[in-house]
């Protein structure tokens, strides 16, 4: 039996986190709910959510771990890490996903993959990004830009943009087949493109910004990876992330 009596994602993490020096975040009802949050995850398959990242604990050390224990985090530069999750500053504030680079397994192509972060910021902005990687051409998203206020995501030099009202909410990339590239908020399909597949060689994946350039300065709760056809009923995912976004006080 672990020490928590839950599931083993939920145990380890809140070890972890209550090690790094975010026990005060551990209420009597927190290990429930993260329990539960975790089994909806995993209703879409132990490897359709790659790694997930909740941000719970609201110091540095909590903030860096994955909730399934795959891909931790390496803070470079400045990020506030505080109970509503992390914010860059919009300069040098970097969070790398499973250190300096992911493995190629990860994404065997690019035909297959999701991410996606959770803004609890409005602001408009050409220069920022919430998560992205760079190989040869940056693939990045953006939750909103200041030309005609737009979600905007690019892969392989091919940009996705579409007017989105605020840049606060679930935001989400996702790619299913050579011919099918989407841009998801809060669980509706926003917008879709053809971009030319390519391999996924083994890079840096980050959040706060997309791998050195585009440095942002919203304020993120939640940030994931995953497969594109693991995660397509997007309406039950962005429940499931507003549903545990409420229980800690933070949704927008």
């Amino acid at each position: 039996m672990n020490p928590f009596g839950f599931d083993k994602y939920t145990a380890k993490y809140l070890v972890a986190v209550k090690d790094g020096g975010g026990s005060a975040a551990i209420t009597v009802t927190l290990p429930w709910k993260l329990s539960q949050f975790t089994a909806d995850l995993m209703r879409y398959s132990s490897r359709a959510i790659i790694s997930v990242y909740p941000f719970i604990g609201a110091v540095q050390a909590a903030h860096l771990i994955d909730l399934f224990g795959r891909n931790s985090l390496t803070q470079v530069g400045t990020i506030t890490h505080n109970s509503n999750g992390v914010t860059g500053d919009g300069t040098s504030g970097i969070l790398y996903i499973g250190g300096s680079k992911l493995p190629a397994s990860i994404f065997p192509n690019l035909n297959d993959f999701s991410f996606g972060a959770y803004s609890r910021t409005n602001t408009t902005s050409d220069t920022q990004a919430e998560m992205g990687c760079f190989f040869g051409s940056r693939m990045y998203f953006a939750a909103r830009t200041v030309a005609g206020n737009v979600v905007g995501y690019a892969a392989n030099n091919t940009l996705i943009q579409v007017a989105v009202a605020n840049s606060q909410g679930l935001f989400q990339v996702s790619r299913t087949s050579s011919s099918n590239s989407g841009i998801v908020k809060n669980g509706v399909l926003v917008g879709s493109s053809v971009v030319a597949p390519t391999t996924f060689p083994g890079i840096s994946m980050t959040i706060c910004a997309a791998v050195g350039q585009a440095y942002s300065a919203r304020n993120l709760a939640f940030a994931y990876l995953g497969t594109g056809s693991g995660v397509t009923s997007y309406p039950d995912f962005y429940t499931t992330v507003q549903n545990f976004q409420i229980f800690l006080a933070r949704q927008v």
